[in-house]
């Protein structure tokens, strides 16, 4: 059953991003609600969960606002992953700890993309990273402590995992 509103919520996460988030700018600066959203399902659920739907989630928002498709989703997959992964080390009822990994996951996030728009030969965001940035994590830690209040009113998380 967890699996079925899992699907759902990543259903409805990249509705809500390509429709209503994508078109919300706070100082120029639109919020990711991804990254907050993968971030609970993995600590949550596990890496399973966490990357296939960052994989599901990178793949629609490259195929709509990318010109490269594969790019986000496999940076949305190895996030999933690694949070995931290290679910024996992150206590799952405390927020701090899922806003940390969100804060640190987008910056992670944008240092790759920026990585590789350098290497492409695009310098235009090397701007973003002297202050939007910084209100793109604030956006993102609020957007992740509202998602994980409402994953634990929809699911039920483990206490116990079997690898």
């Amino acid at each position: 059953m967890n699996r079925i509103r899992a699907f759902i919520a990543v259903l409805i996460t990249i509705i809500l991003q390509v429709s209503i988030f994508s078109r919300i700018e706070v100082f120029g600066v639109s919020p990711n609600l991804a990254i907050p959203v993968i971030t609970a399902l993995s600590i949550g659920f596990g890496s399973f969960s966490g990357g296939y739907s960052g994989l599901a989630m990178g793949l629609v928002e490259d195929i709509l606002f990318s010109k490269v498709i594969g790019f986000r989703a496999l940076i949305y997959f190895v996030m999933g992953f690694m949070i995931g992964n290290n679910e024996y080390r992150l206590n799952i009822k405390e927020n701090k700890t899922g806003m940390i990994i969100t804060a640190i996951s987008t910056f992670a996030f944008y240092l790759v993309f920026l990585a590789v728009q350098l290497f492409i030969g695009n310098t235009k965001l090397i701007n973003y990273l002297k202050g939007p940035i910084f209100l793109e994590i604030f956006m993102n830690i609020i957007i992740y402590y509202l998602v994980m209040k409402i994953f634990r009113k929809i699911f039920i998380f483990p206490n116990v995992r079997y690898y």
